[in-house]
């Protein structure tokens, strides 16, 4: 479907709701799975309990009903691009072709010192979900964790000292939507937020819209995107890192690239650095149909790229629910 035939924000509403199209997990397989485009957000697996995830893509666990929930909600098939960009960006928004629409662009970093100790770069995004925590924007965050293998994982973080948790980056394809069924069934999350890739919030924008599983709870109130050339499979982790440079993940302390580098962070102080085209060969397979570095239709995005120094972040800011918290998180003394 594409956005002749969708020239409106109910329209794709109804689309949403519709569970008569007559395709299911079969077309979900051969237009996208086969394609070798899936990006393994999990929303498929979330909203359909006859869903599962073999490890690399999701598989049909019984009998296909034909809804055609999980082909709804992939981020991969029809996305309402112009609409939902016409519903985001209607105040004063500048446009650039790199980055898409936004209306700021800063350099930042926290302002506090239990944040930077565990942060990736300037932790900005960790003090942007605390402020939004403690402010009641959200009361509750999907996020993505990691084992002591490195192995990643979805979490739902609601307090503050969950979000230091988890905060670094992962830098391997974690199916992260896949918890958003517990956000609602387990947790009673009224308002969420979220922070992923940039192809995980297509899906995002998509429940945002209309959520097959709930009218009260797991509403999207705050999309945080990272920034992301291409990610990788956790093959990255366990044949590379430990394997061919014998470094065991037990004790990698944190990941980075920066530079044309590949960085390894060791417990003992120690780093490894190398070539970030040794790693090229375990990207995610769907990341060479992707176009969005920035996350464009996120309300924030933050990464490293571009800022001053390693320790700092650059931030786009893209919305007005973007701005205002982070200028309340910036007042409140959170960011600076």
């Amino acid at each position: 479907m594409g956005d002749k035939k969708m020239e409106t924000k109910s329209q794709v509403i109804n689309y949403l709701q519709s569970n008569f199209l007559g395709i299911g997990f079969q077309e979900l397989n051969d237009l996208v799975i086969n394609n070798q485009n899936c990006v393994l957000c999990g929303a498929c697996t979330s909203l359909c309990p006859r869903l599962g995830l073999n490890g690399k893509e999701p598989e049909l666990l019984e009998s296909d009903p034909e809804c055609s929930t999980c082909f709804r909600y992939c981020s991969r098939t029809y996305f309402p691009e112009d609409i939902i960009k016409r519903e985001l960006f209607q105040s004063s928004v500048k446009k650039s072709y790199s980055l898409g629409f936004y209306q700021n662009l800063v350099a930042a970093k926290s302002a506090e010192n239990e944040v930077l100790r565990v942060a990736q770069n300037g932790g900005v995004v960790s003090s942007l979900l605390i402020h939004a925590l403690e402010s009641g924007l959200i009361d509750g965050v999907i996020l993505t964790d990691k084992d002591e293998n490195w192995v990643p994982k979805p979490v739902i973080a609601r307090t503050s000292s969950e979000i230091l948790a988890y905060a670094g980056s992962k830098y391997t394809v974690t199916p992260t939507l896949s918890i958003y069924k517990d956000a609602i069934n387990k947790f009673k999350l009224e308002k969420l937020a979220f922070v992923g890739l940039p192809c995980q919030i297509n899906s995002v924008r998509k429940l945002q819209l209309f959520s097959p599983l709930s009218k009260d709870y797991g509403k999207f109130t705050l999309i945080i995107g990272l920034y992301c050339y291409s990610n990788y499979s956790y093959d990255l982790m366990s044949k590379f890192v430990q394997g061919e440079l014998g470094l065991p993940l037990k004790n990698v302390e944190k990941i980075d690239i920066s530079r044309g580098k590949f960085y390894v962070y060791m417990k003992d102080g120690s780093v490894k650095v190398t070539p970030i085209q040794k790693t090229k060969r375990f990207t995610w397979q769907s990341c060479q149909y992707c176009k969005d570095y920035s996350a464009e239709i996120a309300d924030i995005s933050v990464g490293s790229v571009g800022a001053v120094e390693s320790d700092w972040n650059s931030v786009i800011l893209r919305t007005d629910i973007g701005k205002k918290l982070f200028n309340k998180a910036v007042e409140a003394k959170k960011i600076i």
